[in-house]
């Protein structure tokens, strides 16, 4: 286990909520007082990292590129069954319709 992924562990079992952003964020949420001042210095220190955490706990492949965390082109699945390949730089792995779906 890698330091990001025991750092992801260790906050969950606390209580904090992580999720990956499309903006290549991490958005936390905790009860008042879960998250001390060194807890957020580390998101933000080891930020890439933990986000290849996250993004591989959705299932997409990362890498680094030019120092900036990208996601490496991932399948979706849309709620009709259509899957189909991602482009979006920005994907949060997020569930997204399908261009069929988009247009109805």
């Amino acid at each position: 286990m890698t330091a990001a992924a025991r750092l992801v562990a260790t906050l969950r079992d606390a209580g904090v909520e992580l999720h990956p952003t499309p903006g290549g964020r991490i958005h936390y949420r905790a009860a008042r007082g879960v998250l001390t001042p060194a807890d957020v210095e580390a998101l933000r220190r080891h930020r890439d990292a933990i986000l290849a955490v996250l993004y591989a706990e959705r299932g997409h492949r990362t890498e680094l590129a030019g120092g900036r965390l990208l996601l490496v082109h991932h399948d979706h699945r849309c709620g009709c069954g259509r899957v189909f390949r991602c482009t979006a730089p920005a994907c949060a792995g997020d569930a997204v319709p399908c261009v069929v779906c988009r247009l109805r």
